[in-house]
């Protein structure tokens, strides 16, 4: 919208996808080496899946299971104020095969973490207490653009140049950095 801001500091953890975009300008303008930075990092596809089950079929000890199947990662997020007895995993995908389940409708993902879940606990459990789920793509969120950004062979060392401050002013942050 046009919109000027003014501050002494800032500490900037916009994704650098849109910052490689150039949609917004700084001044002074920033250095050569951001900019070189923001053009070499990648983004990488990413997604996450939530489930909601009637009852937890996991260990209750349990804080994460990293997995070599499709889903790299569950996890079970703290119990919200508006819903402190829910039962809920989140699984997370990444790389290429984030990359194929965005070409499946929101049913056939939630089916196949439903099937990674039964193999995960060697058992049905999952199918029989299964609620609802949703799933949030990253590369389809005009503000991230991806799910994480990665260094390509060729750019080491544009985490670190995209990390330093700008004039003790200027502080970027996020998984980029």
């Amino acid at each position: 919208d046009q919109e000027v801001l003014k501050a002494q500091k800032v500490i900037l953890t916009i994704p650098p996808a849109l910052l490689a975009e150039n949609h917004m300008c700084f001044q002074p303008t920033l250095p050569a080496d951001k900019h070189a930075a923001l053009r070499a990092l990648r983004m990488a596809p990413g997604m996450k899946i939530h489930l909601l089950f009637t009852r937890k079929f996991w260990d209750p000890r349990f804080h994460a299971y990293f997995s070599l199947g499709n889903i790299s990662m569950w996890w079970c997020p703290q119990a919200s104020i508006e819903h402190p007895t829910a039962h809920v995993l989140t699984g997370l995908v990444g790389g290429l095969q984030a990359s194929v389940f965005g070409g499946l409708t929101e049913e056939g993902i939630l089916a196949r973490a439903l099937q990674e879940l039964c193999r995960l606990f060697k058992s049905t459990e999952p199918y029989n207490c299964f609620v609802k789920g949703k799933c949030i793509s990253w590369m389809d969120d005009p503000w991230s653009k991806g799910g994480y950004t990665y260094v390509p062979p060729s750019a080491y060392g544009v985490r670190q140049a995209l990390a330093r401050p700008v004039d003790n002013a200027l502080f970027f942050a996020g998984d980029a950095t």
